[in-house]
């Protein structure tokens, strides 16, 4: 982890110590995987809010990142369909966004899912990152079919609560989540460099802190 995600882990350390003291997460946070996926959370959270001092880009980014915030509510509540939700948002708003920056003038902030992936192969950015346009809409696709409800167990109230609290996390589960997030950290990052977003020195700076030397290079050479 980079120092200034480092800062903000053991803030949420201390969340979860407070506020969620019998979660089987609080008792797993130094883990490989939640580390990953709290490192690449925080730092797409960070992308955007660089980016969120322009106006229209704002319309996308907030929502990308207050989705961002609710998934690291909602982890610690072993709530995945929720989680889910979270996910394929952020992946909704990532893709409006895209066509927005393809043509500014059309409103995309309402354009729907089936319309975005019948035209993908038109985008700009489609010819040379094809897999990660693709991969873009399979997490989508994928974090869709699952929100749905599964059937509740007998039990009185407070035992469901607990043991929803309590479990185990499936640690498929966890790598799912950990590579959806990483691959949307990743293709921002790709999606600023390909449409040359203006940043600021103080924003790219700010960039430089979360980012590898590759990413680095790239972006500080932005206009």
């Amino acid at each position: 982890m980079k120092k200034m995600i480092e800062e903000e882990f053991e803030n949420y350390r201390w969340y979860l110590n407070s506020y969620f003291p019998y979660t089987k997460i609080s008792k797993n946070i130094d883990t490989v995987e939640f580390k990953e996926i709290f490192n690449n959370t925080l730092s797409l959270s960070k992308a955007c809010q660089c980016l969120s001092s322009s106006d229209e880009l704002n319309k996308y980014t907030s929502i990308i990142e207050y989705n961002l915030n609710n998934l690291l509510y909602f982890i610690p509540l072993n709530e995945m369909v929720s989680i889910n939700v979270s996910i394929r948002n952020c992946v909704e708003y990532i893709l409006k966004l895209i066509y927005f920056l393809e043509n500014p003038s059309e409103d995309t902030i309402t354009k729907g899912y089936r319309t975005m992936k019948d035209n993908k192969d038109k985008l700009k950015i489609f010819e040379e990152n094809k897999n990660k346009v693709e991969n873009t809409f399979r997490i989508y696709s994928e974090r869709s079919n699952k929100v749905h409800l599964k059937s509740i167990p007998e039990g009185t109230l407070r035992s469901l609560l607990e043991k929803k609290l309590t479990k185990e996390y499936e640690k498929s589960d966890m790598n799912e989540i950990k590579h959806d997030i990483k691959h949307c950290f990743d293709f921002m990052l790709e999606i600023i460099c390909f449409y040359e977003i203006s940043l600021s020195t103080q924003q790219k700076l700010v960039m430089s802190k979360i980012v590898s030397n590759k990413w680095k290079t790239r972006i500080f050479n932005l206009k």
